[in-house]
């Protein structure tokens, strides 16, 4: 099935997930701002690619969740 509501995804290694999310703003002439009350730790080493960063519609987001069967949280956004 085509996610066509995923924009990018991009793995997380040493760097952590604001690093990651930080270059996907980048690329695209963003800036990614991490919500206070997330509830992972955004700075730490996601190690050998344990996780990724999704830029998708937050709209999709129960879609998204019916689809995995992984945890997903939101961390920040895109702006």
């Amino acid at each position: 099935k085509s996610l066509e509501f995923i924009k990018d995804v991009l793995p997380v290694g040493s760097k952590g997930i604001a690093y990651e999310a930080s270059e996907m703003a980048r690329t695209g002439n963003l800036e990614f701002k991490v919500y206070e009350d997330v509830c992972v730790d955004v700075n730490k080493s996601g190690g050998p690619a344990t996780c990724a960063v999704l830029a998708m519609d937050i709209g999709y987001l129960d879609e998204l969740k019916q689809m995995v069967d992984i945890p997903v949280n939101i961390v920040g956004e895109f702006i």
